[in-house]
């Protein structure tokens, strides 16, 4: 925009002192739009521009412009006298030293600018830290040079402000405000940058003259007076920077406002529509695709066929599976020509047996749906599934079961191989326990003769010997009960009803059998409740438990609690020991099957005993669990059995001390 402002001197007291020649005045200016700047057709332009045209050409002055970078360029070509006189600057006592101020022609606001939606900034302490784009050479820059903790970036150009702080290399700009809604006008970024709330400076500018024309100094000042009176400055501010008056009245505005909405609003509904319509579309086709990759993935196979079973679409998988199908289904052969072709097998292991081709179509026609076993060449056992679709048309669906059939015969071998195995153990069970009773009973014979022949005698024995084969005899009677209680177990297969009994009175015979140390106290809670299981398995489970208890032990002497709690409908019965303890890595391995831990002084067992009560327990329906904690060598074995009636705990123990 270029404005030829004409000073309006028609009254005798507005005329300005007009140059007796012509005088060529080489005017210098910056890039810094829209103040000043260089068209695309080398043409000088900006309101600074027109400013000087408005004040300089009526005075009879022929203006020659020369463009600059930056105010620094602009002071430097000044002081060289390859200009004469600067556009309008900012006053500053450091420009001085380069010309003479005229009069202030101009206000600059200096504003700081933001990313919209970016960090507030109300005072100056806001700005520590901040990276502010300036001009280079600017008054701007001067400025925040001065402001503590902030980190100046000048740029070569006014024009190149917006960028940085867009691009996120610096988090603030500071010019004037007329610059930067320039820019923001001719990019139209106005959307994602906005002012700030505080302003930094405003600045009184004029025009800088060389020293050496001091005429023109005085020609610009008054010229400057004159236009400032009759408002001409102001015009063509307001030609550079208020917006257009709306050429429209306020009717014509709301009815052209009324049928652009309409418009819009028409080409939205529309635009919703076709949209929507492709949407629909497009998620349609990638449900199908997704849909048969899918299948393709798994092995499954997917065929549809028309009313008259003639197949319309099958995936890759189908062809995969059935090779054979694809001369048939090529041509257009119905469902029952394709079924004819597969080979069938009445049963497969972990599927649903065949059927023959004409069940198949009969019950697809008149049910709706059919299944069935094809087995083929390839080795592969698919269980296939056809089904009437709503829209009349067949769809048959076939998933791979291959590794289920085989997984299915691998199981029941398993399962027929353990059977065999129990079948075993049992049978092994009775011969073992028959073998002990064999000789059992003969050192039972011969321990009587023995005190016969003695008593027949009339030998007097000692005290101790007469205690030493009373011992022989409980022990005798010991492992009797023993042998008996294993041939009872071992005859049960664990289906048979649980009795209801009372362990309190089996505890005594059960620790007996355990051969506590004279040294070790067993302390038994009183009071325990009914239980409901099988009581031989109840006592060789607790036997079990005290006798490792004592077993693993390190010391001479020991202590072992039979406790118990109320666990629901179940009684938690807990043996505790001070032992030295069970490792955490060792703590899940304790139960397996000839897994033992070596004690420290009376050596390892079999590794079947805690193998043996588990699945003793869990015969019953309980479990069993252990917990130990080496640190205060604190042992407990706890295992559930479920109650025969509602008991609570009793806190009395009744202590028993053995040997």
């Amino acid at each position: 925009m270029t404005v030829m402002a004409q000073a309006d001197c028609a009254d005798s007291d507005c005329m300005a002192p007009v140059a007796s020649e012509s005088e060529t005045i080489r005017v210098g200016y910056t890039q810094f739009a829209p103040y000043s700047g260089t068209s695309k057709t080398s043409v000088a332009e900006g309101y600074l521009v027109d400013l000087m045209r408005l004040l300089a050409e009526p005075l009879g002055y022929t203006l020659q412009f020369v463009p600059h970078d930056n105010p620094g360029e602009l002071l430097d070509s000044l002081e060289a006298g390859l200009i004469d006189v600067t556009s309008p600057l900012s006053f500053n006592s450091d420009r001085e030293i380069y010309g003479r101020f005229t009069e202030a022609v101009h206000v600059f606001s200096l504003d700081l600018f933001i990313k919209r939606g970016g960090r507030e900034i109300s005072s100056l302490t806001d700005l520590q830290g901040l990276r502010v784009a300036v001009s280079q050479g600017s008054q701007a820059e001067r400025r925040v040079r001065t402001i503590e903790g902030a980190i100046a970036v000048p740029v070569a150009s006014s024009r190149e402000l917006l960028l940085p702080l867009l691009s996120g290399d610096v988090d603030v700009v500071a010019a004037p405000a007329a610059t930067v809604y320039y820019q923001l006008k001719r990019t139209g970024l106005g959307g994602r940058v906005e002012s700030s709330d505080f302003n930094l400076n405003q600045f009184l500018a004029g025009f800088l003259v060389d020293r050496s024309h001091e005429r023109l100094l005085i020609d610009l000042n008054s010229a400057i007076a004159q236009a400032q009176a009759q408002g001409h400055i102001k015009d063509l501010y307001d030609q550079w920077f208020r917006p257009a008056p709306d050429p429209f009245t306020t009717r014509e505005s709301i009815v052209l406002l009324i049928a652009l909405g309409a418009v819009i609003v028409g080409l939205l509904y529309w635009g919703w529509l076709h949209y929507g319509i492709r949407m629909s579309a497009k998620r349609a086709t990638e449900r199908a695709d997704s849909l048969q990759e899918v299948l393709n993935a798994t092995g499954a196979t997917l065929l549809l066929a028309d009313q008259n079973m003639r197949p319309l679409w099958w995936n890759e998988a189908y062809a995969r599976n059935y090779p054979d199908h694809l001369p048939a289904l090529n041509k257009g052969k119905s469902l029952e020509a394709l079924f004819s072709s597969q080979v069938s097998v009445p049963e497969v292991p972990g599927v649903e047996g065949a059927l023959r081709v004409d069940e198949r179509i009969k019950e697809l026609m008149t049910v709706g749906e059919t299944q069935n076993v094809d087995h083929l060449a390839s080795g592969k056992v698919l269980k296939s599934k056809g089904v009437k679709l709503s829209s009349g048309q067949y769809g048959l669906v076939a998933m791979d079961v291959t590794a289920l059939s085989a997984a299915h015969r691998e199981l029941q071998s398993n399962a027929e191989q353990l059977m065999e195995s129990n079948r075993n153990l049992s049978e092994f069970s009775h011969i073992a326990a028959h073998d002990l009773a064999g000789p059992l009973r003969s050192i039972r014979n011969l321990h009587k003769w023995i005190l016969d022949d003695i008593a027949d005698s009339e030998v007097k024995l000692d005290t101790d010997v007469i205690e030493n084969f009373e011992h022989i005899n409980r022990l005798i009677e010991r492992q009797s009960a023993l042998i008996d209680d294993l041939l009872a177990y071992a005859s049960s297969d664990g289906t048979e009803s649980p009795r209801i009994f009372d362990p309190g009175a089996r505890l005594a015979s059960v620790i007996d059998l355990c051969e506590i140390p004279k040294n070790f106290e067993v302390t038994v809670a009183e009071d325990l409740p009914p239980l409901s299981a099988d009581p031989v398995g109840f006592d060789i489970v607790l036997r079990n438990l005290i006798s490792n208890a004592v077993k693993h032990h390190d010391r001479e002497a020991g202590r072992i609690d039979v406790s118990w709690q109320r666990d629901g409908d179940f009684a938690q019965v807990l043996v505790t020991d001070d032992g030295p303890g069970i490792e955490p890595k060792y703590k899940k391995s304790v139960f397996r099957p000839f897994k033992t831990l070596k004690s420290r002084d009376r050596g390892g067992g079999t590794g079947l005993g805690l193998a043996f009560v588990e699945r003793t327990v869990g015969k019953w329906g309980g479990h069993i669990s252990v917990e130990s904690d080496t640190s205060v060598r604190v042992t407990t074995f706890s295992f559930t059995v479920p109650l025969a009636q509602n008991n609570d705990t009793q806190n009395n123990v009744v202590r028993i001390r053995v040997g």
